[in-house]
């Protein structure tokens, strides 16, 4: 699982596994945002986290399944085809 917590001028973002009903930290990532990027959209800085993490555990993203877990919809915004960039 993947928690992301954003706020306005840092992104945090754990991997953690369940291990016997209990959730164990394998993973912690957390950087202060640099000033153009602390007037992203609160989406923008979730997807930011999310991108940032994938790129220093790719290799953990390839040969694992992850659950995303926070309370911003991105979800609804990635599946949207006018906001997908190529």
């Amino acid at each position: 699982m993947v928690y992301v917590a954003v706020s306005e001028e840092a992104v945090s973002v754990a991997l953690v596994q369940d291990i016997n009903n209990e959730e164990h930290t394998m993973y912690f990532v957390s950087r202060t945002l640099h000033a153009t990027e602390v007037r992203y959209q609160m989406i923008e800085k979730v997807t930011l986290a999310l991108v940032l993490t994938g790129r220093r555990m790719q290799s953990y993203f390839q040969n694992h399944v992850i659950t995303v877990k926070t309370n911003y919809p991105i979800y609804k915004y990635w599946l949207n085809p006018i906001l997908q960039v190529e």
